[in-house]
């Protein structure tokens, strides 16, 4: 046998010298094969494998400085120059790295598809395959992510698994298959800290609550982990069946839950709830719920009715009807209609409140009304919302909506004040564009006419174009000018209208008025809404504003008995004066504590009967009566300007 050495090269002279030269030039091209294969380097011969380790550690030296600039192309020198090298497929990986790592997701894309073609028994291609589902999910392309991630993620060790389920969450959510991306987002937690945990903790609970049905639910709830959103679904699954009035349903998921599973997380609020459940009717006829918001932007709101509330309540020295302080619980919905949802649901499954009172704004009074419908529990909100109370048995509003503002100010023009013909200047948004349909329809319904409309940039503090386009007046050229001039014939404007509806903020109110009478529009009646009740729209537009004509929900000055009541026991209590939220807030807690206590309701259900029946109850907002649709209305405040102050119309 021939032994594996650079010597053999002369066997086949020494040894064979009678061999045919054709199988001797055969055998020495073998011999000249074992050894390794050489290269020059800085004038040297050394072996091809020396050169490119040391090719290699610069490169890796400059990667791991994460210098990509420079490390690429001595990657890629290296790959051209050593293509049988055994580090040839460690240098291509590292150059689709390196353009993962600066963001160049499509490049580094084709580069480890590549890298799979070309290397598929490499011990790297595994660590390729992820790769490519990273730049997948990079460049949104979810599919191909979770196809690769599926089949990998079980490749790597833990901590980087977390990683991949974590994309790979994202990507069943990305593709609407939300009950995967659950499982995976609670595959990926138990490695996870801080920011990172909180953060998949709430796309849990949002796609429990938000992005799966109740069968979806069900299908995976076994599969959750009792760490993390098991208890989560089990109380979202009893609120579906609540929805559907399903009590029963309701009581057996958790009950069984409760049985088979030995411990999980909240485990004491599932037993909580599910203990609700089975007294959710029983009511504290001591005990009202307010909900408003008392966090974020709407916060001076929220505590606006939170005082007038508890003055009701008898908190100041027992004022509540027939002495003695009234229980309120408080939750705060900020202004998220989930979350007023939610305080609803504890207020009456928790706290077992006779009534909530609440909330104020249009979103969050929406949802909370739709599911104190569901759980039938009379509530009371102060919102402006329109229709809020239409089709619903338990849901009532006391609040100061654009309808009844309208109404009001127009059933006093017509038919006290004799007007018939209105024009209308408004601004450009919701507000002012919700406000003239309606006024449009209440005149057209009186037999009115309305002149003219004209729209403005609510931004705008210049109103001119719009009043002259209201007026009739036009720019004539220097020939008309001159021709007028000469006949003695002076333009003026042409003003058939008794009024102008003024639907805006009492800052474009104050700027708008001195501007009619620049334009010589006088000798009509401005007609505002609520909002002109503001000191800086005398301030603003004096003495322009004269003989203003608003209707608002109250009125502090007011000579009416109750609301001087009110005014003076909010003044003592709290050093300030009562707002029209806190005055609508005092006056429902009043007329819920005197249902009460004075007509002996002790039940919910006695309790919207009740609530039907009120007729000319005295309160600080007027004398309320209800509805056949849950409206509890009152007379509204007629204001009107003379001089400095405001006064109302009696």
């Amino acid at each position: 046998m021939l032994k594996s050495s650079c010597k053999s090269r002369l066997l086949a002279r020494e040894i064979f010298p009678v061999l045919g030269l054709g199988l001797a030039f055969y055998l020495a091209a073998v011999a000249l094969g074992c050894g390794p294969k050489m290269v020059i380097r800085d004038g040297r011969r050394i072996p091809m494998e020396v050169a490119a380790k040391m090719d290699f550690a610069q490169a890796e030296a400059k990667f791991q400085l994460k210098d990509w600039a420079k490390s690429y192309p001595e990657f890629e020198h290296i790959l051209g120059t050593y293509p049988e090298s055994k580090l040839a497929d460690q240098a291509f990986f590292r150059m689709g790295e390196i353009r993962l790592n600066e963001k160049n997701y499509p490049e580094a894309l084709t580069l480890f598809v590549e890298f799979v073609r070309k290397f598929p028994m490499s011990d790297l291609t595994r660590n390729a395959l992820i790769r490519q589902a990273l730049c997948y999910h990079q460049l949104g392309r979810e599919q191909e992510t979770v196809s690769i991630l599926s089949e990998t993620r079980e490749s790597v060790d833990e901590k980087e698994r977390s990683t991949l389920d974590y994309i790979l969450a994202q990507g069943y959510e990305k593709l609407g298959r939300s009950d995967q991306a659950l499982l995976f987002y609670q595959k990926a937690l138990p490695y996870l800290e801080g920011d990172k945990a909180d953060e998949v903790r709430k796309k849990g609970v949002d796609i429990i609550r938000n992005k799966l049905s109740e069968d979806e639910l069900e299908r995976i709830l076994n599969d959750l982990i009792p760490e993390y959103f098991l208890a989560e679904a089990l109380i979202e699954l009893a609120h579906r069946k609540i929805d559907r009035q399903d009590w029963k349903g309701a009581d057996k998921l958790l009950a069984d839950e409760l049985g088979s599973t030995k411990a999980f997380y909240r485990r004491g609020e599932v037993e909580s709830f599910l203990a609700n459940i089975k007294d959710w009717n029983a009511a504290n006829p001591n005990r009202i719920g307010l909900i408003v918001p008392l966090s974020g932007r709407y916060q001076p709101f929220g505590e606006q009715a939170l005082k007038g509330v508890l003055l009701a309540a008898g908190v100041f020295g027992g004022d509540s009807p027939q002495g003695g302080t009234f229980q309120v619980v408080i939750q705060d919905a900020e202004s998220d209609p989930q979350a007023a949802t939610r305080a609803v649901e504890n207020l009456v499954l928790r706290d077992h409140v006779l009534a909530i009172v609440g909330p104020l704004l249009s979103p969050t009074s929406e949802a909370a009304s739709r599911r104190a419908e569901v759980l039938k529990i009379p509530l009371i909100s102060l919102s402006q919302k329109e229709d809020l109370t239409k089709s619903r048995r338990y849901v009532f509003r006391l609040g100061l909506t654009h309808s009844q503002q309208v109404e009001s100010l127009v059933a006093y023009a017509m038919d006290t004040l004799g007007m018939r013909k209105f024009a209308i200047l408004y601004p450009k948004d919701s507000y002012g564009e919700d406000f003239i349909f309606r006024f449009w329809d209440e005149v057209k319904k009186r037999g009115g006419e309305i002149r003219g409309v004209e729209g403005y940039d609510p931004k705008s503090t210049d109103f001119g174009d719009q009043i002259k386009a209201l007026a009739g007046i036009s720019e004539p050229n220097q020939d008309e000018v001159k021709l007028f001039e000469k006949a003695g014939i002076e333009l003026t404007p042409i003003v058939d209208f008794d009024a102008v509806f003024i639907p805006d903020s009492y800052r474009n109110g104050g700027l708008i008025a001195p501007q009619l009478a620049y334009y010589g529009v006088t000798d009509v009646k401005i007609l505002g809404t609520g909002s002109f009740n503001h000191p800086d729209y005398l301030r603003l537009g004096k003495p322009y504003v004269n003989g203003t004509i608003l209707a608002d929900g109250f009125f502090r000055e007011s000579g009416r008995p109750a609301t001087r009541e009110f005014y003076q026991k909010y003044q003592g209590a709290y050093g300030e004066d009562p707002t029209l939220i806190s005055a609508q807030a005092f006056d429902v807690t009043r007329l819920l504590i005197t249902l009460s206590r004075h007509f002996g309701v002790k039940d919910r259900e006695s309790l919207r009967e009740s609530l039907l029946g009120v007729e000319g109850f005295p309160g600080a907002t007027g004398n309320i009566k209800s509805s056949p649709n849950g409206e509890l209305i009152r007379p509204l405040f007629l204001l009107t300007v003379t001089g400095d102050e405001f006064e109302e119309i009696e």
